[in-house]
């Protein structure tokens, strides 16, 4: 079904009237890249085929000959509206894959929920710990195309889902 034709069923229907005050809350999370990749592994890549690869371990040679260390994590947006107790949205930076909108539904079952990605930073392909485990594209071979050092650690979800509930929380209060 298109959009369109979504938006038009709900329009044929009664609407349900959201009441309340509405909250919003912001957070930056600290997410953590796996291991960096040495000089070395970076000058290697300068001799790859791929092209974007090596504009990649340019920009980061770039920066180790500067004197300047690679960041090892990164500031990740999170944040929370919710309009009085009928509806929260939480709207995710990056390309989260749909384990977080699944995981975020069973875990916050009492909110109307809906789940945004690429909110407030393209970042990258954001990826569960079930697909950071399982490797691949999403996982190992993006980062290159997002200017990431590497691939995320493997907490980030834990980190991301821990700054839902918190900010969450927070406004309930």
């Amino acid at each position: 079904m298109t959009i369109a034709g979504a938006v038009a069923d709900v329009l044929r229907h009664e609407m349900k009237p959201i009441i309340g005050s509405i909250k919003c809350d912001y957070k930056l999370v600290d997410l953590a890249f796996a291991e960096i990749p040495s000089a070395g592994e970076f000058r290697k890549r300068l001799n790859s085929k791929n092209s974007t690869e090596r504009r990649h371990a340019r920009h980061f040679l770039d920066i180790l000959e500067k004197g300047e260390a690679i960041p090892n994590t990164y500031a990740y947006p999170v944040q929370v509206w919710r309009f009085g107790d009928d509806l929260t949205v939480v709207s995710l930076g990056g390309e989260v894959v749909v384990d977080y909108a699944l995981r975020l539904k069973r875990e916050l079952a009492t909110e109307n929920l809906w789940t945004i990605a690429f909110a407030n930073d393209v970042c990258g392909y954001i990826g569960s710990a079930r697909i950071l485990y399982e490797g691949g594209y999403e996982a190992d071979g993006s980062a290159i195309y997002y200017t990431l050092p590497t691939r995320w650690a493997y907490d980030v979800e834990e980190r991301i889902i821990s700054a839902v509930h918190e900010i969450v929380e927070k406004m309930k209060n």
